[in-house]
């Protein structure tokens, strides 16, 4: 396309000067469908969908195109798009144009290349895949959060009740005592001499009413 760039550059001359306050070049990809399968360089997208993926570079206030570039269905929107925007920076420049912007969704926010532009004086405004992703973190953080402060306080819950049993001597209404002490503890009431094994099987019995 750069044989189309002469005679363009000669219709620029001819507009307003307010024409070359700003040139908004903008990025951008489209899928071209097409029905044959076997055609050279096609491509399936990830929505399985056969065809080419062209990169367009226009300027945005006169949609005229300023490059376009053809690609298999499966490459991704930026792909070449860093080299396409110098070169239509290049040519808005040579136009005579004060100041040059690079728009373009998320796809082609390269970090790569931010910095240079920055560096030449050229603006962009991209999209930034990010804003949902912090939502979603800070969601999670929030539900971790609260799961911790549940698992805290169950924590709490089971040391109080622990502990009250520790003081009492029994654990959800009965604590059995070892055998060779030969007795054993129902309800908080010592064993009486003489009940042996035979008042371990009726605490049992009880407990088990319980």
């Amino acid at each position: 396309m750069d044989a189309l760039h002469e005679p363009r550059l000669k219709v620029w001359q001819q507009q307003p000067d307010s024409f070359f306050d700003l040139a908004p070049i903008e990025g951008d990809g489209t899928m071209v469908e097409t029905c044959g399968e076997k055609k050279e360089g096609i491509g399936m997208n990830y929505k399985r969908q056969w065809g080419y993926h062209p990169l367009v570079i226009t300027l945005a206030n006169t949609r005229e195109v300023l490059y376009l570039a053809n690609r298999s269905g499966n490459r991704p929107s930026h792909e070449d798009a860093a080299g396409y925007f110098d070169r239509s920076v290049r040519l808005c420049r040579e136009a005579g144009f004060r100041k040059v912007r690079l728009r373009g969704d998320s796809d082609f926010s390269q970090t790569t290349h931010l910095d240079r532009w920055h560096e030449e004086g050229v603006e962009f405004v991209f999209g930034m895949e990010g804003a949902q992703t912090q939502a979603e973190v800070r969601q999670q953080n929030e539900a971790d959060t609260s799961e911790a402060a549940e698992f805290q306080r169950t924590v709490r819950r089971q040391k109080e009740i622990s502990e009250q049993d520790s003081g009492t001597g029994i654990r959800r209404g009965i604590r059995l005592q070892p055998d060779h002490l030969q007795s054993h503890v129902s309800h908080g009431r010592p064993a009486k001499a003489g009940e042996g094994d035979a008042g371990t099987a009726e605490a049992v019995r009880r407990c088990s009413k319980h």
